[in-house]
């Protein structure tokens, strides 16, 4: 009997991207288009928020917010709109992670019969970091674990998660592993955080010659170590700067003023328009104590700038140590102001970059749905002849 692969029909998305509710939003017009290209009957989107939300924003693609009144909401409110859409009829149900959307993709899956598919973007099972972040991630790493074990199918983003996954026993051919891919529409490519810009990129210029950071301003993203290391080569190289880009809770003034660097570091809101940042940039720093794949490093690399990270994400994989950028333990602010130093004198790191091509993924969306469908349906008997 020959088995054929079904293609989903009806799928429900667990998720977390506000930027759907705007028209226009890159991550709203890449969302689309990945539904499309799957080719589905009807796609619905139910997103955790705080604001109401109900329309088509696509034909065939329905998104819904859970219009909670507080975050402690989301995952009841989720359920509530899940019981409402019993009788649609989805074949797959997937979740933006593996935590609180798989939580609600778990029970929707179960509700509906329907087959589960669980992505994993973080860094949940890199070591014992994010469980020891707080009482709360200590039950969201087991509940996470359960998880990724019930799931049909698990879509990573790394060949580092893929890696942690099958070291806690999940069969790699449940796993479809792809990332955002910088052949694809490279200047659409951002980490999808938007506010009001009120900065014009092109004055970065008149900053010379500079490193680069963009991040959100929290702890894990270590933005105090890429401070460091540059307090440690400021004084040989009086020319060079360091720019920062993004927002968040930490206060990155006040560790710029404890280095007395004020007249080196300047601090840029974040802005989508990155492409000019990077071009014109030595190099971008990626400093984290931990990241599920590292964007960023994608982003910068298509612009034919080299990236300076710790070992983290995509490290290895996309960037290639004395290839196209250099790797540094994690924490290790020596090892990174030595790379950061050097990376200043070699063109020819510089060069590589902007001539590796990186070649489209393997596997795609419509191939994680298939692979929850074909995993479902061998397990319960379903499987086409």
């Amino acid at each position: 009997m020959k088995e054929t692969v079904k293609s989903p029909s009806r799928l429900l998305v667990i998720g977390l991207e506000k930027g759907l509710f705007t028209a226009g939003n890159p991550a709203r017009e890449r969302i689309v288009r990945q539904m499309a290209e799957c080719g589905l009957e009807r796609a619905t989107i139910l997103v955790f928020a705080r604001v109401p939300f109900d329309e088509e924003i696509a034909p065939g693609i329905r998104v819904i917010s859970t219009d909670s009144s507080t975050r402690l909401l989301y995952v009841t409110d989720a359920l509530r709109i899940v019981w409402s859409l019993r009788k649609e009829g989805f074949d797959v149900v997937s979740s933006q992670d593996p935590v609180e959307t798989g939580l609600v993709a778990s029970l929707a899956a179960h509700l509906y019969g329907s087959a589960l598919a669980v992505q994993d973007h973080g860094y949940y099972f890199h070591g014992n970091y994010y469980r020891k972040e707080s009482f709360l991630n200590y039950f969201r790493y087991w509940f996470a674990r359960w998880a990724v074990k019930r799931a049909d199918a698990v879509r990573v983003v790394s060949l580092r998660t893929e890696r942690a996954l099958i070291s806690l026993g999940i069969a790699k051919e449940k796993m479809v592993r792809f990332a955002v891919s910088p052949t694809h529409n490279v200047e659409r490519i951002t980490n999808n955080i938007t506010i009001d810009d009120a900065m014009d990129v092109k004055d970065a210029g008149r900053d010379g010659r500079y490193f680069l950071l963009a991040a959100r301003f929290v702890p894990i993203k270590r933005i105090d170590l890429a401070i460091h290391a540059f307090s440690l080569i400021a004084s040989k190289h009086p020319d060079v700067k360091l720019l920062i880009v993004g927002r968040g809770t930490w206060d990155v003034g006040r560790k710029v003023e404890e280095f007395n660097l004020t007249e080196r570091v300047r601090i840029l809101p974040w802005t989508d328009q990155l492409q000019g940042l990077y071009q014109g940039a030595i190099a971008t720093l990626i400093t984290s104590d931990r990241e599920g794949f590292g964007l960023t490093a994608v982003e910068s690399l298509s612009n034919g700038t080299p990236v300076v990270m710790t070992d983290v994400g995509c490290a290895g994989e996309v960037v290639q140590d004395g290839v196209n950028g250099y790797i540094v333990p994690v924490g290790d602010v020596d090892a990174l102001a030595d790379r950061m130093e050097r990376v200043m004198g070699d063109e020819g790191l510089r060069q590589r970059a902007k001539e590796i091509v990186y070649p489209k993924p393997e596997s795609d969306m419509l191939e994680f749905y298939r692979r929850a469908l074909m995993r479902y349906g061998k397990q319960h008997g379903q499987t086409e002849g």
